[in-house]
């Protein structure tokens, strides 16, 4: 439990700093040596990151299902839309449908 809370401690710092100097790791970098961390130090096992992974993974690609199935995809149309692009919802669905499914498919077949 020590390592743990020592691990999460030293991950959210570094994300909150955002920048280490001379070393320049970011936030995703911070969270992922946070990650290979807890698994190196066996606060959990490789296959209960990995389930974590799968479940992350498949909640964005799944985001992309529709307009509004991301926070991502909402800023995108709106700022689309003020410069006068407009897409329509099923419009962007008869694509997004198809995508989020091969991304699903492709995502399943690899973790």
């Amino acid at each position: 439990m020590t390592a743990a809370a020592l691990i999460f401690l030293v991950t959210y710092l570094v994300i909150g700093i955002q920048r280490i100097p001379r070393l320049h790791l970011g936030r995703p970098a911070g969270a992922l040596l946070g990650a290979v961390a807890m698994v190196a130090f066996g606060v959990v096992t490789f296959d209960e990151a990995k389930r974590a992974i799968d479940l992350a993974a498949f909640s964005t690609l799944t985001g992309n299902f529709t307009v509004i199935g991301s926070v991502a995809n909402v800023i995108v149309f709106e700022t689309a839309k003020r410069e006068g692009v407009d897409v329509a919802f099923f419009e962007y669905l008869r694509v997004g449908l198809p995508v989020t499914m091969l991304t699903l498919l492709a995502a399943w077949i690899w973790i």
